[in-house]
């Protein structure tokens, strides 16, 4: 059974179990759960400096592990991610950003630039299972785009029931 907790929480709870398993691959770069940890924190730290908590942040949806490394600093900054693609039309990105009053853009490109701003990487765990992990926007039956938020309770019941569909503990 999964507890009643925030994605950022389990996550901790893994680098404690097995904080030299490796979590992540980025390329030609391979982070461990610590490494994962660590540099999230760094983000986190340099996110909730500039922007605070409690905020959207919109992430470039790219597939890679950059972006897994800002969505896990954005949640530990005590922020909700805003997945979106840089494909999109600009008219799209701005109305998804007015929409959700996005603090901030971010790529994957920037993660260097953001663990080089704190290089401490010092971050306490802040969010409780009632905040927002996440907004997904759909294009909207009226073609303007239209957001479904998900908090970190509602993201680990859907995961404990896919776990238990599936036979998977």
């Amino acid at each position: 059974e999964i507890p009643v907790t925030t994605l950022q929480n389990l996550i901790a709870a893994q680098v404690e179990r097995t904080p030299n398993r490796i979590a992540l691959t980025a390329g030609e770069k391979r982070y461990t759960y610590r490494e994962l940890w660590d540099t999230a924190g760094t983000i986190a730290g340099t996110l909730r400096r500039k922007y605070g908590s409690g905020r959207c942040i919109m992430v470039d949806g790219k597939r890679c592990g950059e972006t897994i490394l800002l969505m896990l600093g954005i949640l530990r900054s005590g922020n909700a991610y805003v997945p979106f693609d840089l494909a999109y039309p600009q008219k799209r990105i701005d109305a998804i950003r007015e929409s959700c009053d996005a603090a901030a853009i971010l790529t994957a490109d920037m993660v260097q630039t953001l663990t080089a701003e704190n290089p401490d990487g010092a971050m306490p765990l802040l969010g409780n299972p009632e905040d927002v992990a996440y907004i997904i926007f759909t294009s909207g039956s009226t073609g303007v785009p239209k957001g479904v938020a998900a908090c970190h309770r509602s993201v680990l019941d859907y995961t404990e029931s896919l776990c238990e569909a599936i036979g998977f503990s």
